[in-house]
């Protein structure tokens, strides 16, 4: 199949291109439009520019595919050894790593998956599952939330998560008071948040949550 390295030009980067081609990037002259196949997408077009580029130390030219106009403000920058492929199946493959990739780079920067409490292997092997479950508990939250139904889970804790509040406990129920702020009307329209919530490991206790100003 061959190799396929993806990287993007960004303020951060060390990679820099000529004036000519920096200028067909900008323009988008002699850039072919392409359509992104598969799953319903926001950007369902993109802009491509293929040419060789020889790399020190490697004998052969590679294939270099710059794609814009597809949801990322700067260009990615795509080279394989691939020339079997179209370009349309090469990009195709680089958007189903990159999902993998960033799904990777949210359980290590976010859960800190790599920052392991313990060496016992048991330990390990629970804090993969809870870090898992936790993942899978943002994802499954996202899907109820307009707007944010494909945002990762720090955005989804910067938003509605991280925020202080008073937890009550009556005796018999549990209330959870929390401040307004901009994000909450889009809370307030998920239905089930406005009822209160049976916890079975609670002895079937309720959980309700409101919203102050």
């Amino acid at each position: 199949m061959g190799t396929v390295v993806v990287f993007r030009s960004n303020h951060q980067s060390r990679f820099s291109f000529h004036s000519p081609l920096r200028r067909t990037i900008r323009e988008g002259k002699g850039m072919v439009r392409g359509a992104q196949q598969g799953q319903q997408r926001k950007h369902q077009t993109f802009l491509a520019y293929e040419s060789e580029v020889t790399l020190k130390g490697c004998p052969k030219p590679l294939r270099q595919i710059i794609m814009k106009d597809h949801g990322r403000a700067e260009p990615t920058f795509v080279l394989t050894n691939n020339r079997a492929m179209e370009l349309v199946e090469i990009l195709s493959v680089y958007a189903r790593r990159w999902r993998i990739e960033n799904k990777l780079a949210e359980l290590v920067d976010f859960f800190h998956l790599n920052a392991l409490s313990s060496p016992i292997m048991v330990r390990i092997f629970f804090d993969l599952l809870l870090s898992v479950i936790a993942s899978l508990l943002y994802r499954r939250f996202a899907q109820d939330l307009p707007r944010f139904e494909k945002k990762l889970a720090p955005d989804l804790f910067r938003h509605f998560v991280d925020m202080p509040g008073r937890v009550r406990f009556d005796g018999r129920d549990f209330e959870v008071r929390i401040r307004k702020r901009a994000h909450t009307p889009i809370l307030l329209g998920v239905k089930k948040l406005q009822e209160a919530i049976a916890i079975p490991w609670l002895k079937g206790r309720r959980l309700k949550i409101t919203f102050t100003s």
